[in-house]
């Protein structure tokens, strides 16, 4: 594989993570799986052989997002409370 090849194959992982990120965001069904490599992946799309997804979402990307929504729940929650107090 030369150069530009490599190349041109990191720059479509680059996409087809972002492509992944944006379904992750817009609220699909996220896919979970276990790599060769003995982690766990997320994404969308096929899944290879090895265990990686066609459109990746970064761990990193799914625990921070699970995060927030878990800060908005207590949000809420508090808020709610504070509402039926008055």
């Amino acid at each position: 594989m030369t150069q530009i090849d490599e190349l041109l194959q990191e720059i479509q992982e680059h996409k087809n993570t972002k492509q992944g990120i944006i379904m992750f965001l817009s609220g699909r069904q996220i896919g979970v799986s276990t790599s060769i490599a003995d982690t766990i992946t997320y994404g969308y799309g096929k899944l290879d052989s090895n265990g990686y997804w066609q459109f990746p979402v970064p761990e990193i990307v799914v625990d921070y997002v699970q995060e927030m929504r878990d800060e908005i729940k207590q949000l809420k929650i508090q808020l709610e409370e504070a509402l039926d107090a008055q």
